[in-house]
């Protein structure tokens, strides 16, 4: 059962060898066992992946998703066999109403505006020790 969500956001190239993911990007080839994946997000340009690589992901029950330049989801490629509960998830979500799904959003944009905020304090109480504790430098003329 796998537990990882993969974001891919820069050109790449993506195979299924021997049961891993390889991804090549920049010259550089990263392999993930395919047992530990749940979904795959591709959100950047110029990613490449054969239909053997989607068939063999959905295969091992991972579930792919492409996003668009707006950062939605434009396209979700799931398994039919072994994703029953992701597709109860997504079709609960899909179906609910709209007064659930603002209600939710206020949620959770208050929740990131308050963690936002927590940030911007702390980052600024931060900055101000530091500049307490520096070594001022002054000049004395005699």
């Amino acid at each position: 059962m796998g537990f990882r969500t993969l974001e891919i956001s820069n050109p790449a190239e993506i195979h299924v060898k021997r049961s891993q993911l390889e991804i090549t990007e920049q010259g550089v080839t990263v392999m993930i066992p395919l047992e530990d994946l749940t979904t795959v997000i591709c959100s950047g340009p110029n990613i490449r992946m054969s239909t053997m690589a989607q068939s063999q992901m959905a295969a091992a029950g991972i579930s792919l998703m492409v996003i668009n330049e707006k950062y939605h989801p434009s396209c979700i490629i799931m398994p039919i066999e072994s994703n029953v509960r992701q597709t109860l998830v997504l079709r609960h979500q899909i179906n609910m109403e709209n007064e659930l799904k603002q209600r939710l959003w206020v949620n959770l944009i208050t929740q990131r505006s308050v963690i936002r905020l927590a940030h911007l304090h702390f980052s600024a109480e931060t900055a101000r020790k530091k500049s307490f504790n520096t070594p001022q430098t002054s000049r004395t003329r005699r």
